[in-house]
């Protein structure tokens, strides 16, 4: 449900700005959007993956598990600070060599819902590690309903555009506003678990060693899937992003459903690589990367042939473009769904860094492949090279897990004797 909510919301917002408000709008909101995911997942600075690994570990310790939770709660905040006030600087001076004047307005109204973002993306860390999967689903839903509903109340009151970026801060506040009773819940019970503040230093060093080690990793993996647009912001114009854009949200769209399983699967990889079971490693693969390439493949081959078809009575602009870019993206992503399962592996077996360098490799695959080729084929080019890089970052995931975990000597448990 909540992914369909996701799905629906996401449809309902690129499609309406691409035929409502044109390709330009659609380009300047995916620019700030990009912005904002990546600014965010940068300034959260890793905490949200070790809150999640380290509640997944300490699920059953009573006490471990109040004290790591208000160690995450004091650093996030700081985190949260610190990356607002960088953000708000950085739209008053930086912005303005890089970006329409537009995108430099959003960002300054943008820059409070980053230190909303971290901290929400903190909690939702948490949920995912103690396996509160429908409170995870529920914010997610109302992450996407909001800012779904913002948006078009700056296009239908034909406010200037630039507002789009107060709608991002708007939607995260909502969802801290919607946290507020169960994050006072979660703080109340840790604090009164605890003899002092000081039982809390242990945690508060080793998430921020955690979250430095693996917030490349985070600022990397966010932006995996947007370098295209990116890098596309400093050769063409808004409404070309716009027409990559509409093209690219339908990817990111299928993309989602291998995220999905994803969280799902990060706890379960935490038990299974700790006790180093192989044939439980083995099934949790079949299981995962079998769902991810069957879904991913079914949504690609109806997202292309519906589009296809409908395109053709709706006489949609720029269709033969559009068609092209996901024709050529989409391979690539159904070759890279048997892998995004288990592309947090390393960082889940507690190798943070090893999991940055991972993310560090494939992202630079990335911008160097859509540098070399969006100069000279544009919108094309950036296609071509972003399914490039999903196709190969499978194998070199593969070889890290392989070396990193030394998976031939783990004991193969025999499964009639579990």
């Amino acid at each position: 449900m909540a992914f369909a909510t996701q799905a629906a919301s996401g449809a309902i917002l690129t499609i309406g700005l691409y035929f409502y408000s044109g390709a330009t709008y659609l380009g300047i909101f995916n620019q700030l959007y990009a912005i904002f995911v990546i600014a965010g997942q940068l300034f959260v600075f890793g905490l949200h993956d070790s809150v999640s690994k380290h509640s997944a570990e300490y699920f059953y310790d009573t006490i471990e598990s109040a004290r790591l939770t208000l160690a995450v709660l004091f650093v996030g905040i700081v985190a949260a600070l610190i990356g607002s006030a960088v953000v708000l600087i950085g739209a008053n001076t930086f912005a303005k060599y890089f970006y329409s004047e537009p995108v430099q307005f959003g960002l300054l109204w943008m820059a409070p819902g980053i230190f909303f973002f971290v901290i929400n993306k903190v909690l939702l860390g948490l949920f995912n590690g103690r396996q509160k999967f429908k409170r995870f689903a529920i914010v997610q839903s109302l992450r996407a309903v909001t800012l779904v509903s913002l948006v078009f109340f700056v296009v239908l009151t034909e406010l200037y555009i630039g507002y789009l970026g107060l709608c991002f801060t708007l939607t995260e506040l909502v969802i801290f506003v919607s946290q507020i009773n169960i994050t006072f819940s979660i703080w109340r019970k840790s604090h009164e678990s605890l003899n002092s503040f000081w039982d809390v230093r242990f945690w508060m060093k080793r998430h921020i060693t955690f979250g430095t080690l693996s917030m490349p990793h985070g600022f990397l993996s966010e932006s995996f899937i947007r370098i295209d647009i990116l890098v596309l912001a400093f050769f063409v114009g808004d409404a070309a992003i716009g027409i990559y854009s509409f093209a690219s949200f339908f990817v990111e769209g299928v993309y989602q459903i291998p995220v999905l399983i994803r969280n799902v699967t990060n706890p379960r990889l935490v038990r299974i690589l700790g006790n180093r079971d192989r044939t439980e490693l083995w099934k949790q693969v079949k299981k995962s990367s079998g769902l991810s390439f069957l879904f991913t493949i079914i949504l690609c081959v109806i997202i292309a042939s519906g589009l296809s078809y409908i395109g053709q009575y709706l006489d949609i602009e720029n269709l033969d473009t559009l068609l092209a870019i996901m024709m050529i993206i989409f391979p690539g992503l159904i070759v890279y769904s048997l892998f995004i399962p288990f592309d947090y592996a390393v960082l889940q077996g507690g190798k943070p860094a090893l999991q940055s360098l991972y993310m560090f490799m494939v992202s630079l695959l990335n911008v160097m492949a859509n540098l070399i080729l969006i100069p000279t084929y544009g919108l094309i080019g950036a296609a071509i090279g972003t399914t490039i890089s999903m196709a190969v970052s499978g194998g070199i995931l593969i070889a890290f897990i392989y070396f990193v975990f030394n998976i031939p000597d783990w004991p193969k448990h025999n499964l009639q004797n579990k």
